[in-house]
């Protein structure tokens, strides 16, 4: 397989193997790095990154995954936009208790060069 690192392959499959077997209930998102892929072909190959749980969500107005990094002001103005840097405290910490967080095992894609 040219351009697959077959050793870091096999380290992150197995550590992806574990996690899904201590946590069978929590499910798995890959994360795909856009660059590169820029047509509609279908099917790329790609480098797979070290498993890990995450704490994320889907954001509709961003169109984007957003992952939780404990700043209320930072996840609000990720996952709702521009808008959040209008809202007053009050507003943006109860704004940040209302966001459908999940937590996941992700894993994250690279293409292959």
């Amino acid at each position: 397989m040219n351009g697959v690192d077959k050793e870091f392959n096999q380290i992150y499959a197995k550590e992806l193997s574990r996690l899904i077997q201590e946590n069978p209930q929590m499910p798995v998102i890959v994360m795909i790095d856009s660059e590169g892929i820029d047509d509609e072909y279908g099917w790329y190959a790609g480098n797979i990154g070290m498993p890990r749980i995450r704490t994320i969500v889907y954001s509709k107005i961003t169109d984007h995954y957003v992952e939780k990094d404990g700043d209320a002001y930072e996840d609000c103005a990720e996952y709702y936009g521009l808008d959040a840097d209008e809202w007053d405290t009050e507003t943006l910490e109860q704004k940040a208790k209302e966001i459908p967080w999940e937590t996941v095992i992700t894993v994250y894609v690279s293409a292959v060069n």
